[in-house]
């Protein structure tokens, strides 16, 4: 059984470094998720971080990890695979699309960052 979470950061400054540091705190994880986050412009000219993350089983890890300081500057939803928008976002993330796969997304991202 495997999840899959989206992560918005709630904030819009040091973007691209937050994600790198984000991933070096889970690293312990890797054998447990897969993602993708992506530097997004938003449509009031500031940045933010969206990750989409496969995870192994049904609770977010993130969440009950003790080691991630981050998690709690993310706001976490599980998306539902059976809904074409989410699968449509899960594809882009993951593809790593040059197309926006959010409404609330002016532009391409700026960067993709991937964790493996």
């Amino acid at each position: 059984i495997y999840t899959v979470d989206i992560s918005d950061y709630k904030q819009s400054f040091l973007v691209s470094n937050l994600i790198q540091g984000f991933y070096r705190d889970i690293e312990s994880l890797t054998k447990a998720i897969f993602g993708t986050g992506a530097v997004i412009k938003k449509a009031d000219g500031t940045f933010g971080i969206q990750i989409v993350f496969l995870t192994r089983g049904t609770e977010n890890i993130f969440e009950a990890s003790t080691e991630n300081d981050y998690a709690s500057s993310y706001e976490w939803t599980k998306l539902d695979i059976s809904d074409e928008a989410n699968k449509k976002l899960i594809d882009q993330h993951f593809s790593w699309g040059e197309t926006c796969p959010c409404d609330d997304w002016p532009e391409p991202p700026v960067a993709w960052k991937e964790f493996k």
